[in-house]
């Protein structure tokens, strides 16, 4: 999750470098950093519920034989080795499902392909 972090906001800080050269941002870009902003926001929001998550069923993991420092992804599911590739594609994929336009779905595209070629 943190690479995905790290390209957010590398394309956020792309696009106020342009603003700043060019002081003016197309629609496409504007809404792009829109997106990319939101996908943030999820990410961020989603780490923080994942650690409220571990720590409310810490307890309970030891009876279901995962040990006190169980790792657990996004969605609360037991992580082996932490964060999976797939189920950060999974994650994207949810967050293209919200994107305002087929722009903006067509980049979360690119990149879930870009994630799943490496």
């Amino acid at each position: 999750m943190h690479k995905l972090l790290d390209y957010i906001c590398s394309e956020l800080e792309n696009i106020e470098r342009k603003a700043e050269r060019d002081d003016s941002l197309t629609m496409t870009e504007i809404q792009y950093a829109d997106t990319l902003l939101h996908m943030k926001k999820n990410l961020l929001k989603s780490e923080m519920l994942t650690d409220e998550i571990d720590g409310y069923s810490r307890g309970y993991s030891n009876a279901r034989g995962r040990g006190s420092n169980a790792r657990r992804d996004s969605r609360g599911r037991y992580a082996d080795g932490g964060y999976s590739r797939g189920t950060m594609v999974e994650t994207i994929r949810d967050m293209m499902e919200d994107a305002p336009d087929d722009n903006t779905r067509l980049e979360f595209q690119r990149f879930i392909d870009k994630l799943e070629r490496r």
